[in-house]
């Protein structure tokens, strides 16, 4: 049986903050990238708080494309 700070193979579950550190991305983008389904938590607690694994962290992250005459990006 697992208990609320533990994932199903013996790994422990990171909180939002946890993972947003891991990440090295803000609270804004965490948000974002949630809201999204870039990021999707392993699971959820009772109250609906999101917890992650190490292996659901593997984010895809959205890549900007080039501005115009080869110009970097802007955000």
């Amino acid at each position: 049986m697992t208990t609320a700070h533990e994932a199903d193979e013996g790994e422990s579950y990171l909180t939002p903050a946890q993972a947003r550190r891991r990440l090295g991305v803000s609270p804004r983008t965490y948000r974002r990238y949630v809201a999204s389904g870039v990021l999707v938590p392993h699971h959820r607690t009772p109250l609906g708080h999101a917890r992650f694994t190490e292996a659901s962290l593997q984010v895809q992250r959205p890549r900007r494309s080039p501005g115009p005459k080869g110009e970097p990006a802007t955000p």
